[in-house]
């Protein structure tokens, strides 16, 4: 027997069976995915924090600093990689966006809100846009990458599409860590974006595919995310903690070592400057009054003010500041005989410890070598400006000319023109075109013998035809002059010498051998002029030095340690002329007055060095430049046996006796026995005296 309820139960099973099915909404939901990307993010963050504190275990600095352990090098690692995953959330919710087909106001909305982060970052940080567009250039490529994987994997490619966005993820960190982490900032950067923006995709495509729990459970899936993200902020809070009181240099260690700290902390300095004294608080900055913008780690210290205004060691005493200037100063010396013909022989990243023994054979004992020498700065330009006009690079002001700093408004006196003014024509013999005379280095020679910077002539033959260019200057030359011969072949690259029976397999043995070449080409210069060479005074110097890994660092202009700033110093007199007592310490700065000394021309009042052809040792410093990527840093020899090293933005300081220490790898500022009081003294004092300390460049 049949019953109306049976009757309408065949009926909605008849029509059940004969309905088409639903069509599913082409359209994911916006909720599940932000869940994977949060989660992608996470993954992310962790995966590289992984890498960091591997780096850090085996940094070299991290022996020079006390208590860097894994647990704060963790803690550390997971802070920055979870504020740049902040940033990242921009590109991933572009990135949303196309997978929502661009068919929703939600979809929409996050591509307006990644455009508006983006644009907001711009306008915060317009130096970064104008001087590093590669940057951004780099940054639009990998989202343009990640977007089309990303399609892919909504087209069914999942596995390609990640794999594809994790590889060049994983050979972008590793192409840092071989090549740029240490050496180049702006590169590091820009791989680490890149990093960034291929990796959190990737993982998000990868849990896309995990479990059907995040579409059927959507709400569980938000509730976990959401303690997970309040259980790692007060982890954040905690790393925090620890950073702040953690030994001196534990910041410095952690932003050299982790992947996300450049490109974290160069988009977070403008939002961190809070006084407008343009130095940004802790973690993109070391500003040590946040609140007032008269006082900053970089600021002027104004002598007797009764305001600690770089917060060091308290109000610069007057006295002080004034017996050092007299100290730095000297007397000129009793030059009973003028030098009318000067060679000034310069070499490019040329180490204190790399040696020259074919030159000095040939120079036999007529020359004196400082004890302790040091460049102001371990990059060219600013070097070189230091040797001529001799001051720091904080006291003078320069422009970026293409890939090279540039002096600009300069009516500083400098060297080649109050030699030309007393009759002694000058003469610059140089290869690079940093030296051309319109950047503003050579400025005051009145001949300048450049040779051709191409690139085929870099190809091993810059040494030579160097050479070439001195000898056809200098041979017939019988007047009086002062003549600047600058060799370049042991920078980087390092050429291979066949010729030369020396080992070249390594980056410093290929060093070495480019440092003998040029010992060689010196030497045949110095032949080349027969015994004219009795009559010259020379001087033989290097701009900077160069690292091969001592602190973490290769090449040069990255930090301050020995490696970088020391530098060798011959002062070798006309034979028959009595040799000068030998420098404990001396400057690049001293070069321009021990010339004009031995000529026997007064020295300018601007100019802060001393001669070096009087007696005694003064205190020696050199200043890091800071711009975009680079952190400003000044460094202190107290003229005996402690160096002070300072970075300005994390307010970082270590103290070395490098008597006892010469490699520079155990912290002493927390001995009691260590005169630290006195060596920041002399920092304040070099602020003082420069008129500005820890200068940006524009």
């Amino acid at each position: 027997m049949r019953t109306p309820g049976d009757r309408e139960n065949r009926a909605i099973l008849s029509a059940s069976v004969s309905a088409p099915p639903a069509e599913p909404d082409p359209r994911p939901s916006l909720r599940p995915a932000a869940v994977r990307l949060g989660a992608a993010c996470l993954l992310t963050a962790l995966a590289i924090a992984g890498i960091d504190v591997v780096a850090t275990i085996g940094h070299p600095l991290a022996g020079v600093v006390p208590g860097i352990d894994v647990t704060i090098a963790l803690m550390a690692a997971i802070a920055i990689a979870l504020v740049a995953a902040l940033l990242v959330a921009a590109l991933a919710g572009a990135t949303l966006a196309v997978r929502a087909r661009l068919g929703t106001r939600r979809g929409w909305a996050a591509v307006a809100a990644a455009l508006v982060l983006a644009a907001v970052t711009v306008a915060l940080d317009r130096e970064l846009l104008a001087r590093r567009p590669a940057v951004w250039l780099l940054v639009a490529g990998a989202t343009g990458f990640a977007i089309v994987t990303t399609q892919l994997a909504a087209r069914g490619r999942r596995r390609v599409a990640a794999v594809l966005q994790a590889g060049a993820a994983i050979a972008a960190l590793g192409l840092d860590a071989w090549g740029f982490r240490g050496v180049l900032p702006l590169q590091h950067a820009m791989l680490v974006l890149w990093a960034w923006a291929l990796g959190v995709p990737a993982a998000w495509i990868a849990l896309a595919g995990v479990s059907r729990r995040v579409q059927a459970e959507p709400r569980a899936w938000s509730r976990l995310a959401v303690l997970g993200l309040a259980a790692v902020l007060v982890f954040v809070v905690q790393a925090t903690v620890a950073l702040r009181d953690a030994p001196a240099g534990a910041r410095l260690v952690l932003r050299e070592v982790t992947a996300g700290a450049a490109a974290t902390l160069v988009l977070a300095r403008p939002l961190l400057e809070l006084d407008g004294d343009g130095e940004p608080s802790w973690p993109a900055g070391g500003d040590c009054a946040p609140l007032d913008g008269a006082r900053a780690s970089s600021a002027h210290e104004q002598a007797g003010n009764g305001v600690d205004d770089n917060c060091l060691a308290g109000d610069a005493a007057p006295q002080h500041v004034d017996g050092l200037a007299r100290a730095l100063a000297g007397s000129p010396a009793a030059n009973a005989t003028k030098a009318t013909r000067i060679l000034l022989l310069t070499i490019d990243a040329l180490r204190a410890d790399a040696q020259l023994p074919e030159l000095a054979r040939r120079l036999g004992d007529r020359c004196v070598q400082a004890e302790r020498a040091w460049s102001t700065n371990p990059e060219t330009t600013f070097a070189i400006d230091s040797l001529f006009a001799s001051r720091f690079p904080s006291q003078g002001r320069f422009t970026r000319v293409g890939p090279y700093h540039a002096p600009i408004d300069d009516p500083w006196p400098r060297l080649p023109a109050l030699m030309s003014a007393a009759g002694l024509p000058s003469i610059a013999i140089a290869f690079h075109s940093r030296f051309d005379p319109r950047l503003g280095l050579t400025v005051g020679f009145d001949e300048i013998w450049l040779a051709d910077p191409s690139a085929e002539s870099m190809l091993g033959l810059a040494g030579s035809r160097i050479t070439e260019h001195a000898i056809a200057a200098l041979r017939e030359r019988s007047g009086p002059f002062f003549a600047w011969v600058h060799h370049y072949d042991p920078h980087e690259p390092y050429l291979p010498h066949p010729e030369l029976p020396l080992p070249q397999g390594t980056p410093q043995q290929a060093y070495l051998a480019e440092v003998a070449a040029t010992d060689r080409e010196l030497v045949r210069l110095l032949d080349a002029l027969g015994p004219a060479v009795d009559e010259l005074a020379i001087i033989v110097t290097a701009d900077h030095g160069e690292a091969f890994g001592e602190h973490g660092k290769r090449f040069h202009a990255t930090d301050l340690f020995e490696e970088q700033i020391r530098i060798p110093l011959w002062l070798c007199p006309p034979v028959g002329h009595p040799r000068p007592p030998t420098p404990r310490t001396a400057s690049i700065i001293d070069i321009a007055p021990t010339v004009l000394d031995l000529a026997g021309i007064a020295r300018p009042r601007e100019f802060v060095g001393r001669s070096l052809l009087s007696d005694g040792a003064a205190p020696v410093f050199a200043e890091m430049i800071g711009d975009a990527h680079l952190q400003a840093a000044i460094a202190a020899h107290d003229g005996r046996l402690h160096k002070l090293v300072r970075w300005v933005d994390d307010d970082v300081r270590l103290l070395f006796d490098l008597d006892r220490d010469p490699g520079e790898t155990e912290d002493r500022l927390g001995d009691p026995e260590a005169p630290r009081d006195a060596a920041e003294a002399l920092l304040d004092v070099f602020s003082a005296l420069t008129g500005r300390a820890a200068a940006r460049a524009p």
